[in-house]
């Protein structure tokens, strides 16, 4: 089995982040050092997403915290947005390893960290700027994904950026809880294949 026969649909159930862990633990055995993001379907796949995620406001010297950040791959498209802060957090520590060998060296402008975490985050203090959370619902049920962002959007001072694959929640369940959370946001339909992706603001993010 390759890293690109992806699994169908409910062949794989993410409810915590415990089962997130063993599923990109295999994915890692597989093929390491190819993006976390790849069951976006191609490279172009992630490279719209990480470009996506840079859209959602104003990165000039803000923090971004990256929930679920693989090998860090969204580093260089931060750093070009001009952040300040970058933190990359991962429950697979084989993720946080590679990634904080590969991007060591990306200037004394941007200050970029990576932390192995065990999956729980602190859901009332902002803990970064914007929070960005790519493909980090995948293979989840309407649950888990449903938990991830709310927990995201708590975490931001600003905003969030979330992506989930069609396939596995309907955008109108899904646009019912973010109108919970916010009425300030946008949802994208074109980035690449099924993936959707949203923009959720705080009052001071957008």
């Amino acid at each position: 089995m390759s890293y690109l026969d992806l699994p169908e649909k409910d062949a794989v159930v993410l409810n915590s982040a415990e089962a997130a862990k063993s599923f990109y633990r295999q994915q890692h055995r597989m093929a390491p050092g190819v993006p976390r993001g790849f069951a976006a379907g191609s490279y172009q796949g992630c490279w719209r997403r990480y470009y996506a995620a840079c859209q959602i406001g104003d990165m000039k010297d803000a923090s971004v915290l990256d929930v679920g950040c693989g090998y860090g791959d969204l580093v260089p498209f931060v750093v070009g947005a001009g952040v300040r802060r970058y933190l990359g957090v991962d429950v697979v520590d084989e993720y946080i390893k590679i990634a904080s060998e590969r991007w060591s060296n990306v200037g004394d402008r941007v200050d970029v960290q990576f932390n192995c975490v065990t999956g729980t985050m602190d859901p009332v203090i902002p803990v970064a700027d914007w929070v960005v959370m790519l493909g980090t619902a995948g293979y989840g049920t309407v649950e888990y994904v449903l938990s991830l962002l709310d927990t995201g959007f708590r975490a931001a001072s600003k905003g969030l950026v979330f992506s989930v694959c069609n396939e596995f929640i309907e955008t109108s369940e899904l646009l019912k809880a973010v109108r919970k959370l916010t009425p300030k946001f946008r949802l994208l339909t074109d980035v690449w294949g099924p993936d959707q992706v949203l923009y959720l603001y705080k009052d001071n993010g957008c």
